[in-house]
């Protein structure tokens, strides 16, 4: 989610017991937020958009990365759905139209959520 206030995206993670916070202008995630446009990367290491923060805060390795931007009803970004490490080979025109479903989706169900808190 977009942080506006804070310039930042933030996520939880790990059920909830670990707040990643990623400043807007770093990471493919940033990238997307910003530029509110989807990106496939092959292999992140070697993607100079991409930061290895989030790798070393849990432990985890990204290889592919699938990102896409989640738009409100006003068609502005309100925060990014990233699908990582496709089980095999890389991600695909179909797997980028499914994370815009989801996407479509999730924005829907965020605005329900956050309103209702």
């Amino acid at each position: 989610m977009i942080d506006n206030e804070k310039g930042d995206l933030w996520t939880k993670v790990n059920s909830g017991k670990l707040e990643i916070r990623i400043p807007m202008e770093e990471g493919i995630e940033g990238y997307v937020a910003s530029k509110e446009e989807s990106v496939n990367v092959m292999d992140a290491y070697q993607d100079d958009r991409f930061s290895k923060q989030v790798d070393i805060q849990t432990n985890y390795k990204t290889n592919t990365l699938l990102c896409v931007p989640i738009m409100d009803q006003n068609k502005k970004a309100v925060g990014v759905l990233q699908a990582i490490n496709k089980n095999q080979g890389i991600f695909g025109k179909d797997d980028e139209g499914l994370l815009n479903i989801i996407a479509g989706l999730a924005d829907i169900v965020l605005k329900n959520t956050l309103t209702s808190e």
